[in-house]
């Protein structure tokens, strides 16, 4: 069934059953789905580097990539792709479920009105400090991993829905389909590749405008662009602690 389905994108999930191994390695899984044909794909989100980043690293905080495979159609004596599938692990909760929650809060509960932070009563403030730092620490491991010198890999799109939680607690980062990574002669053509001083600015999208480094703000095509992560996780972070939402609720994914 699909759970998400955007402009560039489409994320559907999916049962694998456990056929001839033991039981409990059933589980479910998604397909994220998007167009290789150029012409038809939103520029600059491009599944084909999504696939090659994500296989290029292994962080607990990154999602993990169970797999891929091509849509292709026959045109004689060859065949062309037309989309992309990559195969990744379930994980139903993100931070942006996580905001709406009434007891996620810095705040103790109010005691005289019917209204609080968020549309709901406050949390405990001691359970509510431990999971922001826990959280906090592991979305920075993940961004000093990524941005490593050896790596230098962006995300370029941080926000609630693009941060997945496990239900032990573990941090997931998803959707790198417009992150950045170094042109290489080693790697293969994307659909729309970058180099310094020509670099997209239209990296995230409308529902995403309030986690925008000054940066894309001003149309800049010559940036860090690791530079644009701590800023849309400042953001994010700051979040925590308002009950102001940054991101609008009537507004379609980038998916």
């Amino acid at each position: 069934d699909v759970i998400e389905e955007g402009p560039a994108s489409t994320v559907a999930r999916t049962w694998i059953p456990a056929s001839n191994d033991p039981p409990e390695h059933a589980r479910w899984i998604v397909v994220k789905s998007a167009t290789t044909q150029r012409k038809f794909a939103r520029k600059p989100h491009d599944i084909v580097k999504e696939l090659r980043v994500l296989s290029s690293v292994t962080h607990d905080n990154v999602i993990d990539v169970l797999g891929s495979f091509h849509d292709r159609v026959d045109l004689g004596a060859s065949q062309v792709p037309l989309a992309l599938n990559i195969y990744m692990p379930y994980r139903p909760i993100s931070l942006l479920n996580l905001l709406a929650c009434p007891w996620f809060s810095p705040h103790p509960p109010p005691q005289n009105n019917h209204t609080s932070s968020k549309g709901g009563e406050g949390g405990e403030p001691a359970r509510f400090t431990l999971l922001a730092k826990l959280i906090a620490y592991q979305v920075l491991h993940a961004l000093a991993y990524l941005h490593h010198p050896s790596r230098r890999i962006a995300h370029r799109d941080i926000k609630p829905d693009t941060i997945l939680l496990t239900k032990e607690g573990w941090i997931k980062l998803i959707d790198f389909g417009v992150a950045y990574q170094p042109p290489s002669s080693a790697n293969p053509p994307t659909l729309f590749p970058e180099k310094e001083g020509h670099l997209y600015f239209e990296v995230s999208t409308s529902d995403a405008a309030g986690y925008r480094p000054p940066e894309l703000l001003s149309s800049s095509r010559s940036y860090d662009p690791p530079a644009l992560d701590p800023w849309s996780f400042g953001s994010v972070f700051a979040e925590f602690f308002t009950p102001l939402w940054l991101i609008s609720d009537d507004s379609s994914s980038g998916f």
